[in-house]
């Protein structure tokens, strides 16, 4: 069911009468059938090809500032990806363990007992964070260069760490599994 009212407030004034008055009935039923119970508000969000409860778990790890700035900057999946491997790298060396935690992709943190991404998943990958911030941030200090992709498609900064990214919602992420 879509919002009629709704609809009508957006239309433009050259939409001919006949249909704003269809348009104004059907929301005036809606209304009435809403006052009754008869209907009932739906949480459907037709930018989501999701229902809503697995919008807000995704919205949970996507909105992270970290991401964000990521997501919205990439002209090309290329650029995405040499910008996500040189993030997480400055995210290490700078011991910002909440960028190097939102870089890291959420799925390898669920457990059967989860449902989705829960929050007990996103304090797992947290704690993974920090651990891997504590090994490797010193280690990476001495190393100025920007992450070089490998022919494998993995990233590297000189010996001292190597990693993969991996797709998951419309963004890179770098994949724990791959961490050497």
């Amino acid at each position: 069911m879509f919002d009629a009212a709704k609809l009508l407030a957006t239309l433009h004034s050259s939409i001919k009468t006949e249909y704003v008055e269809s348009l104004q009935q059907v929301a005036d039923e809606q209304a009435q059938a809403l006052w009754w119970g008869l209907l009932r508000p739906a949480g459907l969000n037709l930018q989501a090809s999701t229902p809503a409860g697995v919008e807000i778990e995704r919205r949970s790890y996507l909105s992270e500032p970290a991401v964000l700035a990521l997501r919205f900057g990439a002209q090309s999946v290329e650029q995405l990806s040499a910008d996500v491997a040189s993030a997480f790298v400055v995210a290490l060396e700078m011991r910002n363990t909440d960028a190097v935690a939102a870089l890291l992709h959420p799925r390898f943190f669920i457990e059967d007992s989860d449902y989705g991404v829960s929050p007990a998943a996103l304090a797992r990958r947290l704690d993974f964070a920090t651990a891997l911030v504590a090994t490797h941030a010193a280690r990476l200090v001495d190393h100025l260069d920007a992450p070089r992709q490998a022919d494998d498609g993995s990233w590297s900064v000189g010996e001292e760490l190597r990693f993969s990214l991996a797709p998951g919602d419309g963004f890179l992420f770098v994949e724990p599994a791959s961490l050497r």
